[in-house]
C-alpha cells in the first residue's frame, strides 16, 4: 500500500477524509487501511463489527465497564510478533486466535456429532515449523495466495486445480438470508430480547440492505440472530426451535 509509507502527519488528514466519504464509497476500505497501522485494523477473520457499529448497536456499550475493545484482546500478540514482517504478524494472530478459537473448533465438533474422526494434515508439527520459516515471498507472490504450495501443487496436478481460487466450507447464508430466512429474522430482530439488547431500528436498516443486495451483512446479522436463537432457547427455555430448525432444514435439504 503506497500510503504506507506516508509519514503521521500526511496519513491523518487523509484518514479523516475516508471517514468522511459515503458508506460504500469505492476506496474508503482502502484508505482505512492504508493510514491506520496494522494493530489497530487486523483483528483476524473473525472481526465483524467495527467499534462504531457496536456503538450504535448496543446502546449500553458506552456505559463503563461494559466495553472491551477488539485492540485490547488482540495487543498482546501482536507485541509477540514485532519483529516479524506485516503479512507474518497477521498469520501469527490468526494462529493464535481464528484457527483454535473458531475454525479447527467448529470442525471438531460437527465432525465428532457425526461420528467422524477429523484429520488436519497440513497442522502437522513438522510442516507447520518448516512453512514459518519460509519467507513472506513464497506465502504471497503478486496476488498469488498459498504461492510456494501452488508451485509444487503444479507438478502433481492439473493447472485449473493448482491455481483455483480458495475455497473454504461456507454454506449460502446470504442467500437463505434473501429469501426463506427473511421473515424469521425480521420478526427476531423486533422480538423482545432484541429490544432488551440492541438497536432494533439498526437491525432493521442492516437486514433491508441485505435484502436490497446494497450490501452483504450476513456475518453481522448471523452473528445477532445466533445469539437471539441462544437466547431463546437457553435463556428463555423455548427448546422446540431446535426440533422446528432442524425439521426445515430436512424438508428442504
Amino acid at each position: 500500500m503506497p500510503f504506507t509509507q506516508l509519514p503521521f502527519l500526511l496519513k491523518e488528514p487523509i484518514k479523516r477524509l475516508g471517514k468522511k466519504l459515503p458508506k460504500g464509497f469505492k476506496g474508503k476500505s482502502y484508505i482505512y487501511r492504508a493510514t491506520t497501522p496494522l494493530e489497530k485494523r487486523y483483528f483476524g477473520n473473525a472481526f465483524i463489527f467495527n467499534e462504531e457499529e457496536k456503538d450504535i448497536l448496543i446502546p449500553g456499550l458506552r456505559k463503563p465497564g461494559n466495553r472491551v475493545e477488539a485492540v485490547r484482546v488482540t495487543e498482546p500478540i501482536f507485541q509477540k510478533a514485532s519483529h516479524l514482517d506485516t503479512v507474518s504478524r497477521m498469520q501469527y494472530l490468526d494462529f493464535y486466535t481464528w484457527l483454535p478459537g473458531d475454525i479447527l473448533a467448529k470442525a471438531d465438533r460437527m465432525t465428532m456429532a457425526h461420528s467422524l474422526e477429523l484429520r488436519v494434515p497440513f497442522l502437522d508439527h513438522i510442516l507447520v515449523e518448516f512453512a514459518a520459516t519460509l519467507p513472506t515471498r513464497f506465502k504471497i507472490g503478486g496476488k498469488t495466495t498459498k504461492y510456494a504450495f501452488r508451485k509444487a501443487a503444479e507438478s502433481w496436478l492439473p493447472s485449473e486445480v493448482a491455481s483455483r481460487p480458495k475455497l473454504g466450507f461456507p454454506v449460502p447464508v446470504a442467500d437463505w438470508m434473501k429469501q426463506d430466512w427473511k421473515d424469521k429474522l425480521s420478526n427476531t430482530f423486533q422480538s423482545a430480547a432484541a429490544r432488551n439488547y440492541f438497536n432494533t431500528s439498526f437491525l432493521a436498516s442492516l437486514l433491508e440492505e441485505h435484502l436490497m443486495g446494497t450490501r452483504n451483512n450476513a456475518r453481522k446479522l448471523w452473528t445477532v440472530a445466533v445469539f437471539l436463537f441462544w437466547h431463546k432457547i437457553f435463556i428463555e427455555g423455548e427448546k422446540e426451535i431446535l426440533n422446528r430448525v432442524s425439521r426445515e432444514a430436512m424438508i428442504k435439504y
